[in-house]
């Protein structure tokens, strides 16, 4: 089975393009040509950036996927808390919390999931011509990454926090195998997009960005 990657060259082109204007201000409108100006700089500065990081991505993926994956956790708990703060923080906002999310994403999840998706591209590649290719592909990441993964999450971030082990199991006796099944319902169809039509590089910021929107979303219903 066949599966295309998304283009990335092909995205900054589109935007590159999206800058051109369609036509020219009518004659003593300087406000219009100002204002155009200024909306090509700003598209401008960001097609810099895009590829700015794209070239760290290239030329020191496994730095720049931890700093990523680090600054998105980061962001989120920063987000999360601001939304609706933790329990047991008097609605203070907690930069241990923060520490320890993003700790957990320079130091584990960023490196890790790094490290799985190279793996898994050499021992069972999208454009193999087994069967069902991005249906095992998707399975495997499911399996093998997905518990694991929570595990490590769930006694790190206490023990960033300054917490105990003790601490850290009992959250993992009290909640693990509900959050574990939830992880299944709801993430198997984003990672089988993220596995199989993301390009390697990109799918560690794929997966940040979506768990960026979750933990929005939990804050949200928390409150």
């Amino acid at each position: 089975m066949y599966v295309t990657e998304l283009s990335s060259p092909s995205l900054l082109n589109t935007v590159a393009m999206s800058t051109k204007p369609s036509h020219s201000p009518a004659p003593g409108k300087k406000g219009g040509s100002d204002g155009g100006k200024a909306d090509e700089s700003l598209m401008a500065t960001i097609i810099s950036l895009i590829k700015k990081y794209d070239r760290l991505l290239n030329e020191r993926p496994l730095l720049t996927k931890a700093a990523t994956s680090g600054a998105i956790f980061g962001l989120g708990d920063i987000l999360s808390q601001l939304i609706a703060p933790k329990p047991g923080t008097g609605g203070q906002f907690s930069l241990r919390s923060t520490f320890a999310y993003s700790a957990f994403g320079f130091f584990i999840s960023g490196p890790l999931i790094h490290a799985f998706y190279r793996q898994l591209d050499r021992a069972l590649p999208k454009d193999s011509d087994q069967q069902f290719v991005a249906l095992k592909r998707t399975l495997i990441d499911r399996l093998l990454l997905a518990p694991p993964y929570l595990l490590l999450l769930y006694y790190s971030v206490p023990l960033f926090e300054g917490r105990s082990l003790a601490f850290a199991h009992a959250k993992v006796k009290d909640s693990f195998l509900d959050v574990l099944k939830m992880n299944v319902k709801i993430w198997s169809l984003f990672q089988f997009i993220n596995i199989n039509y993301v390009p390697q590089k990109y799918r560690v910021l794929f997966m940040c960005g979506l768990s960026l929107l979750w933990n929005i979303y939990v804050a949200i219903k928390r409150r």
